[in-house]
Parts: structure tokens; sequence; C-alpha cells
């Protein structure tokens, strides 16, 4: 891999998961709520689709700087940075299940997205 390619990998990876974490902090910042404490049904359910729209987007954008493996690391570090979570803080866990279950494979997706768009259309 050249070098150019694989500064467009970690920029695309890093552009990704920027948009998901952001995404979230800016989530929880307006909304005057930490993900630390157990919330409503309807906050965690709201969490959830907007944190899976942010994750699809992020993959999405790294596979469109640089490539599938782009997107599919942002949902890997995603996936990794929820289980160190889990595992290091204390509190409700339902905002790292949501991250784990959840953003983590959307992330995956918005990449394939991505793949399927540049795929060749049949009869073309």
């Amino acid at each position: 891999m050249t070098a150019m390619k694989t500064l467009r990998q970690v920029l695309g990876w890093l552009v990704g998961y920027g948009i998901s974490l952001a995404s979230s902090l800016a989530w929880f910042a307006a909304m005057h709520r930490p993900p630390y404490l157990a919330q409503s049904n309807w906050f965690m359910a709201a969490t959830a689709v907007y944190g899976v729209l942010f994750a699809i987007l992020g993959g999405y954008i790294a596979a469109r700087i640089a490539s599938y493996p782009a997107g599919f690391a942002v949902g890997v570090t995603i996936a990794v940075l929820s289980i160190i979570s889990l595992l290091v803080d204390a509190g409700m866990h339902w905002s790292q299940y949501v991250a784990l279950v959840l953003m983590s494979p959307a992330a995956v997706l918005g990449a394939k997205l991505r793949v399927i768009e540049r795929a060749p259309k049949f009869g073309s």
C-alpha cells in the first residue's frame, strides 16, 4: 500500500469515527443528559436511532474518503471502545450496549452502502 493510500485510509477512519463521536457528544450535551445514568425508555430509543443514523453516516463517509476497510474500522473502533467502557466505567451501561449492538454494525452497514453505490450496475 502506498503512503498516499495509507494516509487516505487513516483520514477516512478519523473523519468517519469523528462524525460518530462528535454527534454522540453533541447529542448528550444538547439534551443535558449524561450517558452513564438511567434514562427513560423514549430517550434511550431516540438516542439509539440518532446514534445509528450517525454511525451509518460515519461508516459511509469513511468508505467514501478511503475504502470499505476504513468504514469497517469505524465500526470496529465503536465496538472496541464500547467494550472497554463497559469494563472500566461504573454506572448504567445502556449507552455502551447501544453503541456495541446497534451503532457498531450500523457503521459497517454505512461502509457497505458506499460499496454498493460504487458497484457497476447490471446492464451498464
